[in-house]
């Protein structure tokens, strides 16, 4: 009478496994692969760098191959990777960065171009526009090279917290702190920006040799829907030379998703329901 007992416990729970499973696998699912939105501020100098992140099905063989996009012809792109692994789905990223190489440099009189959409080449042959965000390429003499202001160091921790340190080299006047994303990203970014001891104010007259440093954080929530928003910020520090040249330094600043999987399941409902 027992062993009939537990042979049918057992039975019980096995179709009631699969039951579940029967329905939680098709309500974990993706639409379909796609690119997360992203907040992204770049220079199109040289050598600077920036990531793109898609979120695909486990199972979902169709991945981005090739990135590309016609007003940037020096823009390329590492093969994708695999970056976090879920119960259902998988994160993975491709590194964007400026070919030093290309005989189209990009004009400082043209201003910022701002991008909503790549196209995108996948392994099955097909090509898309593809949604990412909003990503703003500052131009490349936009950056002030050869200024009175040098980088010191920069660091980052596991809080998320990064901190940067400049040196005035030559005496400046500094005239603002600005980000295309400040106001978007409200309280979910906070700094502190010092001049030498004293808190940063604008417009100041600043002396050779004295220390600029910058401590920044994104506490994003993880019920927020910035906590999966990949973010690369290029803080502007502008300021006038003794020549009276206005110039940028840029100092970047950025946040990598780490989420959890409950944040994955929330995203993926939030999906489902806008695929409806």
């Amino acid at each position: 009478m027992r062993k009939a007992f537990f042979g049918w416990s057992i039975f019980i729970l096995i179709v009631a496994s699969w039951a579940y499973n029967i329905y939680s696998h098709p309500t974990s699912r993706l639409p379909e692969g796609r690119f997360l939105s992203h907040l992204i501020e770049v220079s199109d100098s040289p050598g600077d760098s920036f990531m793109l992140y898609y979120i695909a099905n486990n199972d979902d063989k169709r991945l981005p191959v090739s990135v590309s996009n016609e007003g940037l012809p020096a823009l390329q792109f590492y093969p994708i990777s695999e970056y976090m692994t879920f119960r259902s789905q998988k994160l993975y990223r491709l590194i964007g960065h400026f070919n030093s190489g290309s005989d189209e440099a990009s004009s400082a009189s043209a201003g910022p171009l701002t991008i909503n959409s790549v196209d995108v080449y996948y392994s099955d042959g097909t090509l898309e526009k593809s949604d990412i965000g909003e990503m703003i390429v500052y131009r490349e003499g936009e950056r002030g090279g050869g200024g009175s202001i040098s980088g010191v160091s920069s660091s980052s921790s596991s809080d998320g917290t990064s901190t940067a340190s400049f040196r005035v080299e030559k005496a400046v006047k500094v005239t603002g702190f600005s980000s295309a994303f400040l106001n978007e990203l409200g309280s979910a970014f906070t700094y502190e920006l010092y001049f030498g001891t004293d808190a940063a104010v604008f417009p100041r007259a600043i002396d050779a040799g004295t220390p600029i440093s910058l401590t920044a954080a994104f506490p994003a929530p993880e019920n927020s829907q910035l906590y999966l928003q990949p973010v690369t910020m290029r803080l502007r520090l502008e300021y006038t030379d003794e020549a009276g040249i206005g110039r940028v330094q840029m100092i970047p600043m950025e946040r990598h998703p780490y989420p959890t999987q409950a944040a994955i399941r929330e995203y993926v409902k939030a999906q489902r329901r806008a695929a409806k």
